[in-house]
C-alpha cells in the first residue's frame, strides 16, 4: 500500500503540474487539490502520519489528536516551498543534491535515491543548458517524493530528526513563510506570483 501511494499520490501531483503548466489553474485550486491529495495520502498509509516530533538530542513532542493536521500541514509547506524554490537553472536541481546527500549518509539503503541523483545529474546538465526544466509538474512531483521520504523515515526510526528536517528546508520555506506574510502585509494575494522570491534576487545579483 505504502509504494502504491507514493506512485499514486506523485503521479496525482504531476499532471496538476501539467495541468497548471498548459491551463494556468488558481492558487486557491492547487492548493485544494494537493490538499485533498495529502489527506489522502496519510489515510492510506499510517507510516506517513507524524504522530511524534522526534529531535537528535533525544527529545521528543507527542501530537496526539493534532497529529493529522500537523502531517499534512507539512506536506503542503515542503511541496509549495519546493514548488516556489524552483525559480533559475540550476537551483532545485543542486537543492535535490544536498536532499540526496542527507540521505546517503542517513539512510544510506534508500536506493531509490540513487536513482534520483543519477536522473537528477542528467537534469542538471540539461537545464544549465536551458534545454530541460522541472515546470510545476516536475517540482511538485519531486517536493512530494522528498516529503514522503523525510516524513516516513523520521517516523521509522531511521536517524532522521525533526531539526535536521528544519535546517536542510531552512531557505525554501523561509522563502516561502516571507512571501506568504509580505503578500499580506501589502494585501495582496498570499499566493499570488511576483519577483521577490529568492531566485529572482540572487538573478539580479
Amino acid at each position: 500500500r505504502a509504494c502504491i501511494s507514493l506512485i499514486f499520490i506523485s503521479f496525482m501531483l504531476f499532471l496538476l503540474g501539467v495541468l497548471d503548466d498548459k491551463f494556468k489553474i488558481s492558487e486557491i485550486e492547487k492548493l485544494f487539490f494537493q490538499l485533498f491529495l495529502c489527506i489522502f495520502a496519510v489515510l492510506i498509509d499510517e507510516n506517513l502520519i507524524i504522530n511524534s516530533i522526534k529531535f537528535s538530542n533525544g527529545y521528543e513532542i507527542h501530537l496526539f489528536k493534532l497529529a493529522i493536521i500537523f502531517t499534512i500541514l507539512c506536506f503542503l509547506i515542503f511541496i509549495n516551498a519546493f514548488n516556489m524554490f524552483d525559480g533559475i537553472n540550476n537551483q532545485a536541481s543542486i537543492y535535490i543534491f544536498i536532499l540526496c546527500g542527507y540521505f546517503l549518509y542517513k539512510v544510506p539503503n534508500l536506493y531509490l535515491i540513487y536513482m534520483i541523483i543519477i536522473a537528477n545529474s542528467l537534469f542538471f546538465y540539461l537545464n544549465s543548458q536551458n534545454k530541460l526544466f522541472l515546470g510545476d509538474n516536475g517540482s511538485l512531483l519531486i517536493g512530494y517524493i522528498f516529503a514522503n521520504l523525510l516524513t516516513k523515515s523520521h517516523n521509522l526510526e531511521k536517524g532522521v530528526f525533526a531539526d535536521e528536517i528544519l535546517i536542510i528546508m531552512f531557505f525554501p520555506v523561509m522563502d516561502l513563510l516571507r512571501l506568504f506574510f509580505k503578500r499580506v502585509i501589502l494585501n495582496k494575494h498570499p499566493f499570488s506570483g511576483d519577483v521577490n522570491h529568492l531566485h529572482h534576487r540572487l538573478k539580479k545579483n
